[in-house]
């Protein structure tokens, strides 16, 4: 039996990748389609900026070693942050979720078609908060494989 540990190391890039793509689709339904000109929040902007700038560093700093203190502050900053525009996000997205499902008539396809889009990039932002959730809480544990499985090491 081969034993090794197990990096979640997939949480990191899956984190990133999710609130890129959440941040890509508030910015393309904030700026065009039905909510163009309705205001644009800088705060969902700033903390997704501010939240990779935090995971970075801790990525490279536990490829050293163990996590210190101040890696678990930047992930706890990191997670603070996207979960600020999380909702910021959900919150601006409110009252275009209440006229498409709660007052069904006369509103614009392009309305459904914001909130659809909107639903996918909150969606990204909730995925990314698991996942830094899952890359920085707890650790990692060895797995045994067995020698004959083809497995590389």
């Amino acid at each position: 039996m081969i034993r090794w540990r197990m990096e979640r190391k997939g949480s990191l890039w899956t984190a990133l990748v999710c609130s890129l793509v959440g941040l890509a689709i508030y910015l393309a339904s904030s700026m065009t389609g039905y909510l163009a000109g309705k205001g644009l929040s800088a705060v969902v902007i700033v903390c997704t900026l501010l939240a990779w700038v935090c995971l970075a560093p801790v990525e490279l700093a536990r490829l050293d070693g163990g996590q210190s203190t101040v890696a678990s502050i930047r992930s706890l900053a990191a997670e603070v942050l996207l979960l600020i525009a999380f909702a910021v996000f959900a919150m601006s997205r409110v009252r275009l979720a209440a006229d498409v499902y709660f007052i069904p008539v006369n509103y614009p396809p392009s309305e459904q078609t914001a909130l659809n889009w909107s639903i996918v990039g909150v969606v990204g932002y909730a995925v990314a908060i698991v996942a830094v959730i899952v890359r920085f809480c707890g650790k990692p544990r060895p797995v045994a494989i067995p020698a004959d499985s083809g497995a590389k090491v």
